[in-house]
């Protein structure tokens, strides 16, 4: 078994046959905290010299949910999440753990 911390980066290498199961456990302060990450993130992109908190209590964190859900519901989430997914960089076959740009 694998874990991290809540929105730490990772990376996972399988090496030869292996299978997989891929769980998720949200507790209440999880769903806070991810509400508050993505609102941050889309805060950022049209404010990125802002200092943003991520308190997941007080007035701050009910603008940032209430952000959340409404673009959540209308769609931009999905659309944004799409748009940023271009690779700039491919993994080295020869030498593991070393990327070349793109």
């Amino acid at each position: 078994m694998i874990h991290w911390p809540l929105f730490s980066p990772h990376r996972v290498e399988n090496v030869g046959v292996s299978v997989s199961y891929t769980l998720q456990y949200y507790t209440p302060e999880i769903r806070r905290r991810v509400k508050v990450h993505a609102a941050n993130g889309l805060i950022h992109t049209r404010l990125p010299n802002l200092a943003l908190k991520d308190a997941i209590r007080g007035s701050g964190y009910v603008v940032k949910a209430q952000l959340h859900s409404g673009l959540r519901c209308l769609g931009v989430m999905n659309r944004m999440a799409q748009g940023k997914r271009a690779t700039r960089f491919r993994l080295n076959p020869q030498k593991l753990g070393q990327i070349i740009p793109i």
